[in-house]
């Protein structure tokens, strides 16, 4: 049943697709059967649908939650999307970024309305270009099985469901928990008594305190339960630490994440092993999608080329760039270039590169390089600028050695503690903070099951400030690399640039680059903090400071 339906004149456009109009519907549909969960009792799907037109086609989008959830009720999410619509009227955007950035900021909070709006545009972009949605986002089709879901009710009503699931043929069964403990332990005993072939989780919807949650564990652990989702509150950071810890148990949160730095947050407080990104809790696909990328950030995302084709800055930028690789690779500009990246790998006579590979090298090596070498420089005049009686030692060095002349490569061999101060920068604030790799078989890590195809992060910035491997391991001490440390440290404890086959190509450059700019900078001028505090990281795709780093830079009496 529609409740309520309202129009929107638009007249708004998204590169060269116009917004012609909207409606916003308010729906409501009854359920088989009421959904019971711990936050309370649903006997009505609640939605809003929201319908964007163009010229020649429809898109369509929907958003449906409850207070608990995200603080909108369903009336609150049809007005909320009308009111965004209603401020897009008139406007010109570039592009799907510029469009979803504006979207966010028009109002604070109201996920579920703004996804209703996103799910909408991606799916009129996806019919004006006669392109599925999964293919303009660069997946591909594939049968994924889903969950069903047993509610909170009695033993007698929740085997009754399950066999309803079983009929269906539902390979993995969500069981609703967090009423009393003592009910929820029979229920999950007599559902994984009568499993067949079918694997079961089950979600508490923030339901148990601490000691609920340990007592209904180990009968999860026993019953070969796949993970215990949000058991606890969403702030609950550190119970949900003593849970996985005390447990066993996998840990999934739900209502706990709600954007990239929910993400963060949780892993950086050991409070997770899984996190279910939603698209109603996140705002909507384009931004679901920046929260896989701040998880995956060393993940290549495929872009399909009849997306490209629709963002002409893109497509231009990424013909410039291969003009200047092919250019790179055709003509070293000197016998110099005979020792760089190109030369060697040209030279290869293994047969080990083809030229797709050479020319994926050297593109990595221009994009690669360019930032995180810039960012490393910038923490480190930052730690510098905190810490004089370092700056100090190190103009000394570099007085010493170099005098007003620039470094060369024997001068770098020399410059001992300028190597340390870049060494100590990359392990405080490494420019890439987390590397992925991706498994290709199934094995066995930590007591940890990873399937094949999974995606494994590893944190430099986690283990490089690791108290078991680094005394004081906040603090800037750049001495730490002049003692005979370094040697003694695990092989992994300090990987600013990853490690094994997949080490980052740049490595060597990045080092020998970062010490002469210091070197040859540092001669000249000194820094000096403007501010007490030290700028906040933040792990976008690489370690950037979230407002940029204000220092008073002077030059040298030399």
């Amino acid at each position: 049943m529609i409740l309520k339906s309202e129009s929107v004149r638009l007249d708004a456009k998204i590169g060269d697709v116009r917004l012609v109009s909207a409606k916003v519907h308010l729906l409501r549909i009854p359920l088989r059967r009421p959904f019971v969960i711990s936050l309370g009792v649903q006997p009505d799907y609640l939605g809003t649908i929201v319908e964007l037109g163009s010229d020649e086609r429809t898109g369509y989008g929907e958003g449906s939650t409850i207070p608990q959830i995200t603080g909108e009720s369903p009336e609150g999410v049809a007005a909320t999307a009308k009111w965004i619509l209603n401020a897009l009227a008139g406007r010109t955007f570039g592009g799907l970024e510029d469009f979803s950035a504006f979207v966010d900021a028009a109002i604070h909070a109201n996920p579920t309305a703004k996804s209703a709006i996103d799910i909408a545009v991606h799916d009129l972009l996806g019919k004006t270009w006669n392109l599925h949605v999964i293919r303009m986002l660069g997946g591909r089709f594939a049968d994924l099985p889903t969950s069903l879901t047993i509610g909170l009710v009695p033993v007698d009503e929740s085997l009754r469901q399950l066999e309803e699931l079983q009929a269906e043929k539902c390979q993995f069964i969500k069981v609703k928990v967090g009423g009393k403990v003592e009910d929820d332990i029979a229920r999950v005993r007599a559902i994984a008594e009568r499993l067949s072939t079918e694997r079961f989780y089950v979600d508490a919807n923030q339901g148990y305190s601490l000691r609920d949650a340990l007592r209904l564990s180990p009968v999860l652990q026993e019953s070969g339960a796949l993970f215990f989702e949000q058991p606890l509150g969403r702030h609950a950071y550190e119970d949900l630490r003593a849970l996985r810890k005390s447990s066993g148990v996998a840990v999934m949160l739900d209502e706990s994440i709600s954007s990239p730095r929910d993400v963060i947050e949780a892993v950086r407080r050991e409070a997770a092993d899984y996190v279910n990104v939603k698209l109603t809790k996140s705002g909507g696909i384009h931004q679901a999608m920046k929260t896989l990328i701040r998880l995956f950030p060393l993940t290549m995302l495929p872009i399909p080329e009849a997306t490209r084709s629709r963002f002409p800055r893109f497509k231009q930028a990424s013909a410039d760039l291969d003009l200047v690789t092919e250019a790179l690779i055709a003509n070293p500009r000197s016998d110099l270039a005979r020792n760089a990246l190109i030369q060697i790998l040209k030279q290869n006579t293994g047969g080990q590169f083809t030229d797709e590979q050479i020319r994926a090298h050297v593109l990595t090596f221009m994009l690669a390089g360019h930032e995180t070498t810039a960012l490393l420089l910038a923490w480190a005049w930052e730690l510098l600028a905190h810490d004089p009686q370092a700056q100090g030692k190190l103009q000394a060095e570099v007085d010493c050695s170099l005098s007003d002349r620039l470094p060369t490569a024997e001068d770098l061999k020399q410059l001992t503690y300028t190597q340390a101060v870049v060494k100590e920068t990359l392990r405080l604030r490494p420019p890439a903070w987390v590397v992925g790799r991706q498994a290709i078989e199934d094995c066995q890590i930590g007591g940890y099951t990873i399937p094949a195809g999974s995606n494994v992060l590893m944190s430099q910035w986690v283990m490089h400030h690791d108290p078991r491997f680094y005394y004081q391991p906040e603090l800037f001490r750049p001495e730490r690399w002049l003692e005979p440390f370094g040697a003694a440290l695990p092989r992994f404890a300090y990987f600013p640039f990853g490690g094994g086959s997949r080490v980052c190509i740049g490595e060597h450059f990045a080092r020998t680059e970062a010490v002469a700019v210091l070197a040859y900078a540092v001669r000249r001028w000194q820094v000096s903090p403007v501010s007490a505090k030290l700028a906040k990281p933040n792990p976008s795709v690489t370690l950037r400071p979230r407002n940029g780093i204000p220092l008073r830079v002077e030059k040298r009496e030399n």
